[in-house]
């Protein structure tokens, strides 16, 4: 998970080591068929704005990961606005400025019958 900084997609220190992880297991494992992105927002600016801003900040993983070497055909990039909070209360802004992912994986990895 990569948290953001309120209105902002910039990938700060922490998402970038992160990201590096992400990339480096990514890249070393073959039955991962798909990596999805996705991003996620706060309520603050509404739905609207929210999800542009949750695809703006799942694209900004995506583009940092191909960088690093990812197939973008690899990737699918999305963005849930502020449908999925983590966190309710007073922390929950922190949380869920956010993308998050969630791997598809290919028919090795199946349990044989």
């Amino acid at each position: 998970m990569v948290l953001f900084s309120k209105d902002s997609t910039g990938l700060n220190e922490a998402a970038i080591r992160a990201l590096n992880e992400v990339a480096s297991k990514v890249l070393s494992t073959s039955y991962i068929d798909r990596l999805l992105v996705n991003g996620h927002s706060d309520q603050e600016g509404g739905p609207v704005a929210g999800l542009v801003l949750s695809r703006e900040r799942a694209k900004a993983v995506v583009d940092y990961l191909a960088e690093l070497g990812l197939s973008r055909s690899q990737m699918v990039a999305g963005g849930l606005g502020d449908a999925e909070p983590r966190a309710d209360g007073a922390a929950a802004p922190d949380g869920n400025r956010r993308v998050d992912f969630a791997l598809k994986l290919g028919d090795r990895c199946r349990v044989a019958p």
